[in-house]
C-alpha cells in the first residue's frame, strides 16, 4: 500500500487555464483537474472509460449529441471512444478516473 498527498504531486499544465495532478496504478488513473473560468478542454475521444466527479464549480459537458451543465456532486460517465469537451463556467475542480490507466499521463 502506498499513500500519496495531492499537495506533493507535480502540477501538469494541460490547456490554457487548466492543470492536473494525477496518479496511475496498473489498471486505472486518478486525476485532480483544476479549470479556471473560461478554460476549455477541446473536443476529443480516447480509448479509456472515464468517470468525472465535480468537486466544485460549474461546467458545460458536451458530447456529439448533447450538452449538460454539471455542478458539485454530479458524476459524469464518458464511455470509451466517446467524443466529449468541457468548458468551465466558473473556477472548478473535478476528479477524473480513467480505466485502463492513462499510459500517456504516466510520469
Amino acid at each position: 500500500m502506498k499513500i500519496r498527498n495531492w499537495d506533493n504531486l507535480k502540477t501538469i499544465p494541460m490547456f490554457e487555464k487548466i492543470t492536473r495532478k494525477s496518479l496511475s496504478g496498473e489498471k486505472l488513473t486518478v486525476a485532480r483537474v483544476e479549470l479556471k473560468k473560461g478554460g476549455l478542454v477541446p473536443g476529443h475521444s480516447h480509448s479509456n472509460e472515464q468517470i468525472t466527479l465535480v468537486l466544485s464549480g460549474k461546467l458545460i459537458f458536451r458530447s456529439e449529441t448533447e450538452e449538460k451543465i454539471a455542478v458539485p456532486g454530479d458524476v459524469i460517465h464518458t464511455p470509451s471512444g466517446n467524443f466529449h469537451e468541457v468548458t468551465a463556467l466558473e473556477d472548478s475542480v473535478v476528479l477524473d478516473i480513467f480505466s485502463p490507466s492513462r499510459s500517456d499521463w504516466k510520469e
